[in-house]
């Protein structure tokens, strides 16, 4: 059997190797990077490590390989270093789109990109896909500016607007927001939980499974696809010690507003996920069922 050529930018990501993960074995998967080699164990996909920045030696890959789907997932996501350090969160978030798309039109292929809630500015949330962007910070320019890229690419595309991804496994040392959560509760400490901040925390897992969905019916358009609960940091968290037999009153409850030095966040930027549920036929989770997973990822999570 002749597999379709896929290429994932940004494959040893958290969300781009769970990816990897779902779907070798299904399609022919090549996988671009920066690191110097292969980091995901026990799975056959081909490697290239290149800076996407170099125009010349990404449309080379792309001609060669003919992929029928192209999956964006490079990005800077780090809100206060993207605030602090705008050369290169543009850098990352959007020259590095452009390069994408140049590629891509050599080829006849189907561009797959990952964007945010934070295009949003969480006055009138949450957000439908037809609702107007307005984001309150330079992450969320950044990735506004990348979803009109693809949108005026002439390109067959979908934007996924995702929030908030947690996993138990990641391959590149980065911990999340859950991981975080579990290592200072194991160890006693506590920890501060936003309360005005509202999102909806999703599984990176369930993530992948519903672009490897996507991808099947062959599905164009903005979608949101992220976890089906929407809510703040602190009862998050709440549910998280009880569901884990954590000490709840480890978790100290903190507004934003105490927290003077830290990039301005949208308050409620949650997304509303029906259309993904009715058009592509979804089965997105809940907090509960993300933390069933969590929970079964992180008997290997060392």
């Amino acid at each position: 059997m002749k597999f379709i050529p896929i290429i994932i930018a940004g494959c040893h990501g958290e969300l781009g190797s769970a990816l990897v993960r779902r779907v070798t074995g299904k399609y022919k998967v090549i996988g671009i990077g920066r690191d110097n080699k292969k980091l995901i164990d026990n799975v056959d996909y081909e490697y290239i490590k290149l800076d996407i920045l170099n125009r010349k030696k990404l449309k080379e890959i792309f001609k060669f390989y003919h992929p029928r789907f192209v999956i964006n997932t490079v990005a800077m996501t780090d809100v206060d270093n993207c605030e602090k350090e705008r050369e290169r969160c543009w850098r990352t978030n959007v020259e590095t789109l452009q390069n994408i798309i140049y590629a891509c039109k050599f080829v006849e292929v189907n561009l797959i990109h990952i964007s945010t809630d934070y295009i949003f500015d969480g006055k009138n949330g949450p957000y439908s896909e037809e609702d107007k962007p307005n984001p309150l910070n330079y992450y969320g320019k950044s990735k506004l500016a990348s979803e009109n890229l693809v949108i005026m690419s002439d390109l067959e595309y979908s934007i996924i607007r995702t929030s908030t991804l947690y996993s138990g496994r990641n391959i590149k040392g980065k911990k999340d927001f859950a991981i975080r959560m579990w290592e200072e509760l194991s160890k006693g400490n506590k920890i501060k939980a936003i309360r005005d901040e509202v999102r909806n925390p999703t599984f990176t897992g369930n993530l992948a499974d519903c672009i490897l969905k996507m991808i099947n019916l062959e599905r164009n358009g903005i979608y949101n696809i992220a976890g089906k609960d929407i809510i703040d940091r602190y009862n998050y968290a709440l549910e998280f010690a009880r569901y884990f037999g954590f000490n709840e009153k480890l978790i100290e409850p903190v507004y934003s507003i105490e927290m003077p030095n830290r990039t301005p966040r949208p308050k409620n930027c949650g997304l509303l996920v029906k259309k993904a549920e009715k058009e592509l036929y979804l089965n997105l989770i809940d907090v509960k069922k993300g933390f069933d997973l969590f929970k079964e990822q992180m008997k290997n999570y060392s």
